[in-house]
């Protein structure tokens, strides 16, 4: 998997090199989708690696 990995970060490389794109990437932001952040985001992100690890401690 490491290999194909590999290659494929190679030939993007290699594309990118050959054809280059003439003009600059830009993102718009259109306010199509609400983009604040989730009140309970660092709650859930806690609560999930408390359980990783303590599936961790568990099974080991």
């Amino acid at each position: 998997m490491a290999i194909l990995f590999l290659l494929n970060v190679i030939i993007m490389l290699v594309i990118g090199k050959l054809y280059p794109r003439e003009e600059e990437y830009n993102q718009k932001y259109t306010e199509q989708v609400d983009i604040q952040p989730w009140k309970y985001a660092l709650v859930t992100g806690i609560t999930i690696c408390v359980i990783v690890i303590s599936s961790f401690i568990y099974f080991s």
